[in-house]
């Protein structure tokens, strides 16, 4: 696996997490990585993870994608440090694909280890994302399911 940038996010505190339920009642689960949500032209190419703007607009985002999921899954999505969409428009592909190879891949593989081993129980889950979230996604589906492939064998779909 690639070396990891930066200290992670603490996954353990619970204003890290746009959606953890406290009592997880359906029979599965869905982690949710959501879209490019951060659009703030004073930050930097990463968006830390409390910027305002992201959170606002992840927050946006979720109300508009990931609740569909609801009635039928626990739904579990960690806030992560994202690549600042403002700064796209300024980068190359190989720019862009290093930066989130960086702080948003660490943020992501730190949220998936604290939710299989704190937060999963064993129940069967999906993995959904948008945008940045699917680049992320791919990015779990092809290195970090390789390195954990009891996690991958409880993954109905993506």
């Amino acid at each position: 696996m690639k070396p990891f940038t930066g200290t992670p996010t603490d996954y353990s505190l619970k204003e890290h997490w746009l959606a953890m339920p406290d009592h997880p009642d359906k029979p599965v689960d869905l982690v949710f990585l959501y879209p490019s949500s951060c659009h703030d032209s004073r930050a930097g190419v990463i968006c830390p993870v409390d910027n305002r703007s992201m959170v606002n607009g992840a927050r946006r985002n979720f109300a508009q994608q990931a609740t569909a999921f609801g009635p039928v899954a626990n739904v579990f999505a960690p806030f992560w440090r994202q690549v600042n969409s403002m700064k796209l428009a300024e980068m190359s592909f190989e720019e862009v694909d290093q930066a989130e190879w960086a702080e948003p891949r660490t943020d992501v593989y730190a949220a998936l280890d604290y939710y299989f081993e704190n937060l999963n129980h064993g129940r069967p889950f999906f993995l959904a994302g948008h945008s940045q979230g699917s680049r992320l996604s791919y990015m779990v589906l092809s290195e970090y399911m390789k390195e954990h492939p009891d996690y991958y064998a409880n993954m109905i779909a993506a």
